[in-house]
């Protein structure tokens, strides 16, 4: 793990839209190829909900985490850091804070996905305390998912 790099992780305002919208377009150019439209809303709307989380170091915004909440669940759907910003624990901090704030609002549980091929992915999941518990067909991009799971 980096640790020589600071960071501070907060929830996301108006303010910080157009770059959590870049650093998602960065992060999965495929989709956003396909779903702009719809990625820009739906990263709008979980600003606007407070279900976005951003890191920043040194002014600029590294990384995002954004949740909704399905079945009574905190449902992860995205997470990404900046390649120079990886393994500095950020992604880790943004699950403990969404979790806390999950929890102050009465969830007792955070759902995710990922696709099969993710190995960072699955790792990340499995590292922090979820449970590999179902496969989803043809997901987003047409392959595989795991679903995990982890009580809070």
């Amino acid at each position: 793990m980096k640790k020589d790099i600071l960071f501070v992780i907060k929830i996301a305002n108006k303010k910080d839209t157009n770059g959590c919208i870049k650093l998602s377009e960065d992060s999965w150019p495929e989709w956003w190829a396909k779903n702009e439209t719809l990625g820009k809303k739906h990263i709008r709307e979980c600003v606007k909900g407070k279900r976005c989380l951003i890191a920043t170091a040194n002014k600029e915004i590294v990384g995002f985490f954004v949740w909704g909440n399905l079945w009574n669940k905190i449902h992860i759907q995205g997470i990404f850091v900046k390649e120079n910003y990886r393994k500095a624990g950020i992604a880790t901090k943004f699950l403990e804070k969404a979790t806390r704030i999950a929890e102050k609002q009465g969830f007792k549980e955070v759902i995710s996905d990922c696709d099969i091929s993710n190995k960072k992915s699955i790792s990340f999941h499995l590292k922090n305390g979820f449970k590999k518990n179902g496969l989803i067909k043809k997901h987003w991009d047409n392959e595989d998912s795991y679903v995990f799971s982890k009580k809070i």
